[in-house]
């Protein structure tokens, strides 16, 4: 890369913390080698955007140290919906 991109993201289901391990951790080494900090997280998508299913998410956060300085910030929790509520 001329220039590497800030942030990268991936997303996938919780188990792939034990499935994919490995693969994980190969992962984690890359991004260190080219200058990243990689950070692990898992989220309930309905909290972070108030909606009425529940589903919980893996998210590893890769941030080139050098063009993003700061890490990111988690929004706030939000309360889950009913099914059939309405926002506001």
């Amino acid at each position: 890369w001329e220039t590497p991109p800030p942030l990268i993201a991936i997303e996938n289901v919780p188990d792939i913390k034990k499935k994919g391990r490995k693969w994980l951790d190969a992962i984690a080494a890359m991004m260190s080698a080219y200058g990243y900090a990689w950070r692990e997280s898992t989220h309930d998508c309905a909290e972070l955007g108030g909606l009425g299913q529940r589903r919980r998410r893996f998210l590893g956060m890769a941030r080139h140290m050098e063009q993003a300085p700061e890490f990111l910030y988690e929004p706030r929790k939000q309360r889950v919906r009913g099914c059939g509520s309405r926002a506001g």
